[in-house]
């Protein structure tokens, strides 16, 4: 989104247009789920905070000012809201509950089997390797790496300098890296 159509959209929000908001946060939703995602690592708790956020964004838009993407604002609300809902309930972050199902994957069953089981194989890895990152460490990598925010970007919604960024992402990629290396060197063996 450009930065004329953020700025014309938000003071259509602002001037009490509901349709303008909508487009404005919509394109937003999904990295906003998956960052609350990766800090509460629990889907209702993540929904829960997009909708916090989503409200907070709604009911203080009057205080973007525009120095930052919208983005990085809407993150920024996210983050605070996804801390703040740990720090209420005064507990560590928990796995998906018990009673959760995962909804089931609309694709066909096509291509190759030993492909397709490779990848969830992989799958499974980099996501223990990432719940195995300290959340200090994997909201930052979620917002650099996955999301594809720049690093000025991050600290603003982190509250973090430049630097402190830097060495975060540094480090959580070289723990994944040790994390997933003995993985690759099986396939490399297994390949030989």
């Amino acid at each position: 989104m450009l930065k004329t159509d953020q700025d014309a959209l938000v003071q259509a929000t602002l001037a009490g247009d509901p349709q303008a908001f909508q487009t404005l946060i919509e394109p937003h939703a999904p990295g906003v789920y998956g960052l609350a995602l990766q800090i509460t690592r629990n889907p209702v708790e993540a929904e829960e905070v997009l909708q916090d956020a989503m409200l907070t964004a709604y009911s203080r838009l009057s205080t973007f000012r525009g120095a930052s993407s919208f983005k990085t604002w809407l993150y920024r609300v996210a983050t605070n809201a996804a801390l703040m809902r740990l720090r209420k309930a005064k507990r560590a972050p928990e796995s998906l509950p018990e009673d959760w199902e995962k909804p089931a994957d609309p694709r066909p069953w096509t291509g190759d089997p030993e492909a397709w089981f490779a990848r969830e194989e992989f799958r499974q890895i980099l996501n223990q390797a990432l719940d195995s990152l300290p959340e200090i460490y994997r909201t930052t990598f979620w917002l650099r790496d996955v999301e594809g925010l720049s690093n000025q970007e991050v600290a603003e919604i982190m509250g973090l300098t430049l630097p402190a960024v830097k060495s975060r992402i540094l480090r959580a990629r070289l723990h994944l890296r040790d994390q997933l290396a003995p993985y690759f060197e099986e396939r490399l063996r297994d390949a030989s």
